[in-house]
């Protein structure tokens, strides 16, 4: 009868313990991929995430162009475990090292992960940190050896987290606090080591950039600079972008929403080698709101020619505004010159 009790106990124990590691795991565990085709590394990608209610699982599509985005079939497709609230695709390839296709995703648990697809679209998975809210990514360009770069806020703290580089975003290292509070973020990496997080302060509402010039090594992070004051929500959805030249002559711009009377403009600050930062101008004030603003520029070494995408409301309900800006048109004149396209329907 002891026998048989002890026997009865040692299943009920085990049962749970199975439970429990199966529970986790599902928790933690990367989204299921199914490949459609393989890919160059000259190919240009683009993502979209779809959401649905259980017990249907989010969704995300991999789309590829190797025509200069004139046509698109579908490179991979992943069906995730848990409910995906944000994504960012990353290009990661150098010119004497491994080529690979990095996709980021957040759990609403918290879990941050990192897929790494190879051209032919083998796919390797990593934890790049847990307890995650916001986050933005970038990547510095060496021939080899490269780097990707992570800032993320953990319960409102902002934290810095990197790869590897010989590991290629496989082993992730020197996450690292902060300690300020942060969130509506975002990242740029300009050249030999420069990088800059932008961000609303948690508490103050007010703009606050970052700079670090050692490939975000935890030690290097310099004061932040106010750029915007104001009441919380008055700015948010920033973007900063850096061109890839010395900090002797690097520009910096950001872009971001600020609430003007109830309307929505769009702002920027540039700051051009070893000067300072502007102070903020009006970009985009036009009739209607101006949100959700996309910065870009050429990976070539001295360009200084940024490109945006922003949307306008108020142009028939479908309007979508294409400008060019050049952070600096010689160097005793600086400009911010827009050739804006408006396209309606």
């Amino acid at each position: 009868c002891v026998f048989f009790s002890c026997l009865v106990f040692f299943f009920i124990v085990f049962f749970f313990l199975i439970f429990f590691i199966f529970f986790f795991l599902m928790i933690r565990r990367p989204p299921r991929s199914t490949l459609d085709r393989s890919s160059a590394v000259s190919d240009v990608y683009k993502r979209q995430l779809s959401n649905y209610t259980a017990p249907t699982l989010d969704s995300i599509s991999i789309y590829r162009s190797v025509d200069a985005g004139a046509t698109w079939t579908v490179f991979k497709k992943s069906f995730f475990n848990a409910n995906t609230d944000k994504i960012e695709l990353m290009d990661f390839r150098g010119t004497t090292g491994p080529s690979y296709l990095l996709l980021f995703y957040r759990y609403e648990s918290g879990v941050l992960w990192c897929t790494r697809y190879t051209p032919s679209g083998v796919a390797t998975h990593s934890v790049v940190a847990d307890n995650v809210g916001d986050f933005a990514v970038d990547r510095n360009y060496t021939a080899t050896d490269y780097r990707a770069m992570v800032l993320y806020d953990s319960t409102g703290w902002m934290h810095s987290v990197r790869s590897e580089p010989s590991s290629y975003a496989s082993v992730w290292q020197d996450d690292t606090p902060l300690g300020i509070l942060g969130k509506d973020m975002d990242f740029a990496y300009g050249y030999v080591g420069s990088g800059y997080a932008i961000f609303n302060g948690g508490s103050s509402g007010n703009l606050y950039i970052k700079p670090n010039y050692n490939y975000m090594d935890p030690s290097s992070w310099q004061p932040q600079i106010t750029i915007e004051t104001g009441n919380t929500d008055t700015t948010f959805s920033a973007e900063i972008i850096a061109s890839r030249q010395d900090t002797s002559s690097q520009t910096v711009m950001a872009v971001y929403n600020w609430v003007n009377n109830g309307r929505y403009d769009l702002r920027y600050a540039r700051k051009i080698g070893g000067s300072s930062w502007s102070t903020p101008i009006n970009w985009s004030s036009s009739a209607g709101d101006n949100k959700l603003v996309e910065l870009y520029n050429k990976r070539s070494n001295a360009n200084d020619v940024f490109q945006a995408s922003f949307t306008r409301t108020g142009l028939n309900n479908v309007a979508v505004s294409y400008t060019h800006l050049r952070a600096h048109e010689t160097v005793l004149d600086l400009v911010c010159r827009l050739l804006l396209e408006k396209k309606t329907s």
